[in-house]
């Protein structure tokens, strides 16, 4: 897989697992603050990657993990960007068809909230806020795109690529134990629920997405080809009370 685009593997073994230990040990580097074990690998291959950025052959790294923010705060001739995207902004490729867009998502709202919402039930929401809570039934109802950017995509056709981030109104469905009422059993050390809570709330869930559409001769769009979720990190939501509820 890594013929096509001519990747080139980089090995570790020149790392001197001391620098690493020492990054860890000052809280520098990737590991930041919160030192967290779990950069080791990370911070290996950016110790290879830093040792063969140079001014005539600079290294950008594509990623949204923030840590690399504080990572090349001190490495020459790094750059670091959250995506593609990003790297298609920063290399001049957006297109000037923003307006087009406005006007299709407008004109299609109900047709992208259908496919949204088939998107969306392709993953499982999880609760964060409630042990042991299940979303059992999610719906999304309404649908607003917060920011977004345009290019055009390779080939004859000449598609438009839309990137950016979107809020959903999503009904949700759930229950859990009803731990307000739960006895604590002493001897096992531990609450033990009689009830179970059911119930409805609509929630805010926001995601970054990426979606394709097709355009006509102009190159104006005409219908979605493609939409999709750029990561996981939306699944988490929370289904406890709230001002509203109230």
């Amino acid at each position: 897989m890594f013929r096509s685009p001519r990747a080139e593997t980089l090995p570790i073994d020149s790392v001197k697992p001391s620098v690493v230990f020492d990054a860890y040990a000052r809280k520098i580097g990737l590991f930041g603050d919160d030192a967290k074990k779990d950069q080791f690998p990370d911070a290996f291959i950016f110790e290879v990657l830093k040792a063969g950025a140079t001014k005539r052959d600079p290294l950008t790294i594509i990623s949204d993990d923030k840590d690399f923010t504080a990572a090349i705060k001190d490495a020459e001739h790094i750059t670091w960007l959250k995506s593609i995207a990003d790297l298609f902004a920063e290399l001049g490729l957006t297109i000037e068809a923003a307006p087009d867009v406005e006007d299709f998502v407008e004109n299609n709202l109900d047709q992208i909230v259908a496919i949204v919402h088939n998107e969306l039930n392709q993953w499982s929401l999880q609760v964060s806020d409630v042990d042991d809570g299940e979303i059992e039934d999610s719906t999304v109802e309404h649908v607003r795109f917060v920011d977004f950017r345009t290019f055009r995509t390779a080939g004859a056709r000449k598609d438009i690529l839309v990137v950016g981030r979107i809020e959903m109104d999503v009904k949700v469905s759930y229950h859990h134990p009803d731990w307000d009422t739960a006895t604590y059993d002493s001897e096992d050390k531990l609450l033990l629920p009689h009830h179970t809570v059911e119930g409805e709330k609509n929630i805010d869930v926001e995601a970054d997405f990426s979606m394709t559409l097709k355009v006509d001769q102009h190159g104006k769009p005409t219908s979605i080809a493609e939409f999709s979720f750029d990561h996981d990190d939306f699944i988490w939501v929370s289904i406890g009370p709230n001002e509203l509820d109230y």
